[in-house]
């Protein structure tokens, strides 16, 4: 529901990194493959608030740090699946500086899940390749 989307969208922004985490991962498992919702999540202001956290991570250095990058990537990548709506709107959120910078992470994890991200971004979306990496 919208509610639910409007909660978990304002618990990405909660100081308490274990209720970003789940907030994190509950919206990851709620989009997958659910356009309704990803929509829902998206108008609710879901996608700079990933973005935001992408652009935080080399910073943070508790232990759930690369567990929520993970998460948040995969996140970006189900909303970028599909949508050229939110496919735009990861990109004009400014996502691709600071996925591309996470390429260099130390935690393979993160590197694989922000792959795993950009070939979903760009299999889904060919034609706006030039794009999703102009500068």
């Amino acid at each position: 529901s919208q509610d639910t989307a409007h909660k978990l969208v304002s618990n990405l922004e909660s100081v308490d990194e274990e209720v970003r985490l789940q907030a994190v991962r509950d919206m990851k498992n709620a989009i997958i493959g659910n356009r309704k919702k990803k929509s829902a999540y998206c108008s609710a202001g879901a996608v700079p608030l990933l973005v935001n956290i992408l652009k935080s991570y080399p910073k943070s250095h508790d232990h759930d740090s690369s567990s929520i990058a993970v998460h948040a990537a995969a996140a970006l990548g189900s909303f970028a699946c599909g949508s050229s709506e939110s496919m735009k709107e990861i990109v004009s959120c400014g996502a691709m500086p600071p996925l591309c910078a996470l390429l260099h992470s130390s935690s393979i994890k993160v590197v694989a899940a922000v792959t795993r991200t950009l070939k979903i971004m760009l299999q889904s979306h060919p034609s706006q390749a030039h794009f999703i990496f102009s500068p």
